[in-house]
């Protein structure tokens, strides 16, 4: 409705804020009319006037007019403006779109959509973050418009959240936030990045299904920039994007990172597994420790064998050198904590942790640990190093960090155990390459003892030959040992021995008494019969209780003494026979012993004369005849040879007392004794019988009378059978009638 500000004036009366304006400008008539759109007031058409002019009717239906089409006129500019800005927004987010969807590796695209969006808000410098495992801190990924100087700076400097309440501020609210005058707002810590700090600054956060897991910053160094609630909503869509792919580009960096994670320990294990070389594991363990944690640095601290300090010995990333051989003490620093409880151990701020000592913050205080991680590398119960991570900057350790630590702690572990095995091995090698040589020379004098021996040696287990000399191959007559080995050991002895030397050996294994040396028959390869002694004893053979026995041939021996008996019983035989014809053909030049005669009271109390060549009293009564004594039961069996009227021998045994047999007559008693013990040693059989003339003459015969029968008598001789023979003969001047 038209509204006027006149004296006088039909048409409505104008408020009290206009009539204030109109006197404030000098105008002295006023009159303003609707921007209707569609039934929407948009705004006000009006004119005034210093003339206090009075508007007609129909200059008020033209300002009418002219309103409703400067109404049209605005609402299609503000369409256009808004179809304009969607248009830009829609280009934006397709260009991120675009970015996201190419085959470009995540932090390049990254790079694409933060050109796109600082260029669309005009930025000087934007830059896309990422959240990291332990979830304190905002780790760069890509930048645009990054000034040089602040390069390293920004990629070794992650952003913590805690530090900053408008991060939190975006975290809790999910919305973007921020400022257009940095310095002054007491959101932002201001000791961050002292030497550059900008003048605007915008923070969106990156959510993903209700967690944050990024952001985006846009900077601007020198001019003050304000947001309008479209630019925030786009803002806002373009974070929804980057959200997406910032989840996509951690679960791309986490499966690269477990694929690296994997190779790494692949290639680890074949170390550990391949290489003996302890420094060479363990400065493979110390440099994927740095790999895999993303640290600066990275050691590893053996134990010193004369304490219970650790000592560093490996390590991996620029200026570790000033760590050399090191010493870490239990209860000092960060592995002194770790060798007090056994337990891992982490700080973010090494020099403000109170639960640390501080003196190690000496060993390169131009080069400070900001972050570290330690763990325990333990074989059994015992802690024998220590496996580090060492940030220079504000780039705390996660839980991942530290489980990665402790997957290599225990390669680290396996590795030293590997190494100290190895180290007993070959000591142990040695030694026993030194008692394989002893045992060597000493198996070779052994077996040139062995084998040089004339004594045969053999070993059979379960009656099987195991082993055997050359001593026993030439005394058997084989070919080789190796015929020999294999074979029944019974081959070695004669048949009618394999029962005793059987028995023998069936006693000795079960323990029972059983000779261990004895002489018995063999048998060579060819049926040779030979005689062997044997000496035996139970070993063990791999194992297993056998027999071992020792072989000398004594067939040379057995046939020595055979002949050596033989020629004793022959030199018994012919000094019997000797002396027998040495009594019988040559008489007595002696006395005869005095003796009483059993069966008569004659006595014999001289014997004949010298010279004389006939007793000087009849022997008959005193003393049995020669071939009485011979019968005699005192002197055991004996066999008489009687001539027949042929010439023929015959033989009869001596009859029980009171019988005969053939032409033999009754036992004749022994032998008179005389008083001193002694038999009377002159037969008298031919005593007192007519002398008959000896023919002279080399053709002399001697009568049957006159020739006495031949005696023939078995008599043990030292153990054996000699058989003795004596001669009965007498030549007829013996006794002359």
């Amino acid at each position: 409705m038209p509204l006027c500000c006149a004296p006088a004036s039909p048409l409505h009366s104008p408020p009290d804020w206009l009539r204030e304006r109109a006197k404030a400008t000098g105008h002295r008539s006023v009159v303003g009319v609707p921007l209707v759109v569609r039934g929407e007031t948009v705004g006000a058409l009006s004119l005034g006037d210093v003339a206090r002019r009075r508007m007609t009717e129909t200059e008020v239906r033209l300002l009418s007019a002219f309103a409703d089409q400067a109404a049209l006129a605005l609402d299609n500019a503000r369409m256009f403006a808004e179809t304009t800005a969607r248009l830009r927004e829609t280009e934006t987010l397709l260009e991120v779109a675009r970015a996201f969807s190419s085959p470009l590796p995540v932090q390049e695209a990254m790079r694409h959509v933060t050109a796109a969006v600082a260029r669309r808000f005009g930025a000087d410098m934007a830059g896309a973050y990422f959240l990291d495992a332990t979830r304190e801190l905002l780790v760069p990924l890509a930048g645009y418009h990054v000034p040089t100087d602040l390069v390293s700076t920004l990629l070794q400097t992650p952003f913590p959240i805690s530090r900053f309440k408008i991060l939190r501020e975006a975290w809790d609210t999910r919305k973007p936030v921020w400022t257009s005058a940095y310095e002054s707002d007491h959101r932002f810590d201001q000791g961050f990045l002292a030497d550059r700090r900008p003048r605007s600054l915008l923070f969106a956060p990156t959510p993903v299904r209700g967690e944050v897991v990024g952001g985006l910053f846009l900077v601007w160094w020198a001019s003050e920039r304000s947001f309008t609630p479209a630019e925030l909503r786009l803002m806002e869509g373009v974070a929804s994007q980057v959200g997406l792919a910032l989840e996509n580009a951690d679960l791309d960096r986490q499966t690269q990172d477990k694929l690296r994670e994997t190779e790494l320990f692949a290639e680890l294990a074949k170390t550990v597994n391949a290489a003996l070389d302890l420094d060479t594991v363990l400065q493979r363990v110390a440099e994927a420790a740095r790999e895999l944690c993303g640290s600066d640095r990275a050691m590893i601290a053996i134990r010193d064998a004369a304490s219970d300090a650790m000592i560093v010995r490996y390590r991996a990333g620029p200026r570790a050198d000033a760590y050399r051989n090191r010493r870490v003490e239990p209860g000092q620093g960060v592995g002194g904590q770790v060798l007090l409880t056994g337990r891992p151990f982490r700080t973010g701020n090494y020099a403000e942790d109170p639960r640390v000592t501080k003196e190690y913050l000496q060993w390169a205080p131009e080069d400070a640990t900001v972050a570290a991680v330690a763990v325990p590398i333990r074989i059994g119960d015992r802690i024998e190093g220590l496996l580090y991570a060492q940030n220079r900057s504000p780039r705390p350790f996660g839980d991942h960090h530290e489980a990665i630590l402790v997957r290599l702690a225990d390669h680290a572990a396996i590795a030293i155990t590997n190494a100290r095995l190895f180290a007993r091995e070959q000591a142990a090698r040695a030694d026993a390459e030194a008692a394989l040589l002893a045992l060597r020379v000493t198996e070779e004098r052994y077996r040139a003892v062995v084998d040089g021996s004339i004594q045969g040696m053999y070993i059979h287990q379960d009656r099987t030959i195991r082993f055997a000399n050359e001593a026993m191959v030439r005394t058997f007559r084989y070919e080789s040992a190796a015929e020999l080995v294999g074979q029944d050991y019974l081959i070695f002895l004669a048949p009618e021995e394999h029962a005793r030397i059987e028995g023998y050996r069936a006693a000795r294994l079960r323990g029972e008494p059983a000779p261990t040396r004895y002489e018995t028959r063999g048998r060579r390869k060819d049926g040779a019969p030979i005689w062997i002694e044997i000496v035996v004893s139970v070993v063990s053979w791999e194992g297993r209780p056998a027999i071992l026995g020792t072989f000398l041939d004594i067939t040379e021996r057995k046939r020595a003494e055979a002949t050596e008996r033989e020629a004793l019983a022959l030199r018994s035989v012919t000094q019997l026979a000797n002396a027998a014809a040495h009594e019988i053909t040559t008489p007595c030049r002696s006395s005869w012993v005095t003796s009483r005669c059993s069966r008569g009271t004659s006595t014999c109390t001289r014997g004949p004369a010298r010279g004389s060549r006939r007793p000087s009293a009849p022997q008959s009564a005193c003393a049995p005849s020669w071939r009485a004594w011979l019968t005699s039961p005192g002197s055991g069996p004996r066999t008489t040879r009687r001539a027949s009227p042929s010439g023929s021998i015959s033989r009869s045994r001596p009859a029980s007392p009171g019988t005969t047999r053939g032409r033999s007559r009754t036992a004749r008693p022994a032998s008179p004794r005389s008083s001193t013990g002694c038999a009377t040693r002159w037969p008298s059989w031919n005593a007192g019988r007519p002398r008959r003339a000896r023919r002279k003459g080399r053709g002399a015969r001697t009568t049957r009378s006159s020739r006495r029968p031949s005696a023939f008598s078995i008599l043990p001789v030292t153990g054996t059978l000699t058989y003795c023979f004596a001669s009965a003969a007498y030549k007829t001047n013996v006794f002359p009638s």
